[in-house]
């Protein structure tokens, strides 16, 4: 990962960073139109979008039961996609131009990567769930806080796992002295993060009142995981 100086970590990790004047055009936004222009990236998303479309459309719009039968396959997609943006992560951290390592359709491969992905879930959001046990909070409020846990906390969590090589890690000493020396990267990565979000809720409440309208934000949640992990690997 860029964020995680090269000094500051063992040769065995998982990230490679690269410097400035490796990448003269390294803005973030090249990094994302370098990332999306890759074939391999442009033909997961539009098959994983199409899919997502297809199956939130015939899960919104036909009888509740196609609903029941839908909502499985859509978590099955939901996995596939996680796991197609944590190679897109892996592959933009250590500089590969194009992504090599694509999930396969063998299950017991994505374990490890739904593994890392869950646990930084499961981590950043188990505070949130013990606060509204001890206090009784409204759901909405608890949506919003746990919203809110995610968006700060699932990146360090996350990174830190990936570069202890535990689930363990949950915050590694490595990131912190990233977050400490490259600050202003950090910042604009949530900035970007924030505007994202605030984008994906927008057009949430845009299209969610159709069943066409949702068709066509199942496609662009695809977009938005994996420009989010081209971020988080940058």
């Amino acid at each position: 990962d860029q964020l995680l100086e090269e000094a500051a970590k063992p040769e065995n990790t998982k990230f490679v960073s690269l410097a400035a004047d490796e990448d003269p055009e390294g803005g973030w936004l090249y990094s994302i139109g370098k990332r999306m222009k890759d074939p391999g990236v442009i033909a997961h998303l539009i098959l994983l979008g199409l899919l997502m479309g297809a199956f939130t459309f015939l899960a919104t719009s036909i009888h509740w039961l196609i609903t029941v039968f839908t909502l499985p396959i859509l978590f099955v997609l939901l996995v596939i996609v996680l796991v197609a943006s944590f190679a897109i992560m892996m592959a933009t951290a250590n500089g590969h131009d194009q992504i090599d390592e694509w999930p396969t359709m063998d299950p017991s491969e994505w374990f490890d990567t739904m593994g890392s992905v869950l646990s930084a879930m499961a981590v950043t959001v188990a505070p949130v769930g013990l606060l509204a046990y001890m206090f009784g909070l409204g759901n909405t409020l608890v949506l919003c806080l746990s919203l809110a846990a995610m968006f700060s906390a699932f990146p360090i969590v996350l990174l830190s796992m990936l570069e202890a090589q535990s689930m363990a890690g949950i915050v590694s000493p490595t990131v912190i002295k990233s977050i400490n020396k490259r600050g202003e990267d950090w910042g604009t990565f949530y900035m970007l993060a924030a505007f994202m979000l605030l984008v994906t809720i927008g057009l949430f409440f845009y299209l969610g009142g159709t069943s066409f309208g949702m068709s066509v934000f199942g496609f662009l949640i695809v977009a938005v995981f994996f420009v989010y992990f081209t971020l988080l690997g940058r």
